[in-house]
């Protein structure tokens, strides 16, 4: 917490290397705060922009915030300041999420057709508490997420175009049930399974970052921890057997 505020302490703080900032929303009097810039700098930069929600911790207690306003030096582009709104995590926050475009048309690639993109972002409505992944409708929900988003990854998609979803992802879930929460009846191979598919290094790098944002995108806590971590040692396993190393 800043204890003086007003241009001077600001521009003494920023040649400190910190950034000021505030803290302020429902049920709370807006608070005076220095944040590490880079750390701000580095989740400003990823692919959620402004959509990653922040724990700020202060004075004992810790409060879930997202960026609300920042101000920006004009010519260097360097943060001068910071504004922060207080996430309730029981009521819902609207997020402008951006829209990207992945692959292309077969009607662009062989019928020379044109694509226009009409819209670039989509508001969506989410509540801002993240629970972590303890029940099995979870993992139904983290993989189906996931294989939305492989079916259409330049370089995963060649890999599932004959997978059956609707009889692939209850025996993956199968699977990670027995890792994260217990009691699956999954009795199968998985190495055996990815055998066939005639997978090289470059599927492992695209599939392991995907697995993760999709995991990060819905779930926080120890479980989902613990599933990044093992889809990491089993990645490493299979590209050891299948002589990727």
């Amino acid at each position: 917490v800043r204890a003086e505020r007003g241009k001077g302490p600001a521009r003494r703080l920023r040649n400190q290397g910190k950034l000021p900032a505030v803290l302020y929303g429902p049920g709370m009097e807006p608070t005076p705060l220095t944040v590490p810039p880079k750390d701000l700098i580095k989740a400003l930069k990823s692919e959620y922009g402004r959509n990653v929600v922040y724990t700020l911790e202060f004075d004992g207690k810790k409060e879930l915030a997202m960026v609300k306003d920042l101000a920006v030096e004009p010519v260097g582009q360097d943060l001068l300041h910071a504004d922060f709104l207080r996430v309730d995590p029981n009521e819902k926050v609207r997020l402008h999420v951006p829209i990207e475009m992945v692959g292309e048309p077969k009607a662009v690639l062989e019928a020379g057709g044109l694509i226009e993109q009409m819209m670039f972002e989509l508001e969506v409505e989410v509540c801002g508490r993240v629970d972590d992944l303890t029940t099995e409708e979870d993992l139904f929900t983290l993989m189906r997420a996931f294989y939305a988003t492989a079916t259409v990854d330049p370089i995963l998609a060649p890999k599932f175009a004959d997978l059956d979803l609707e009889e692939h992802i209850p025996v993956i879930v199968e699977f990670w049930k027995g890792v994260i929460i217990g009691g699956s009846s999954y009795r199968g191979s998985p190495l055996a399974v990815h055998v066939p598919l005639d997978l090289e290094v470059r599927h492992f790098e695209a599939w392991i970052p995907l697995f993760h944002r999709t995991i990060d995108a819905r779930f926080a806590g120890p479980h989902a921890e613990t599933l990044k971590s093992r889809a990491v040692t089993i990645a490493a396993v299979f590209r050891h057997q299948l002589g990727l190393s």
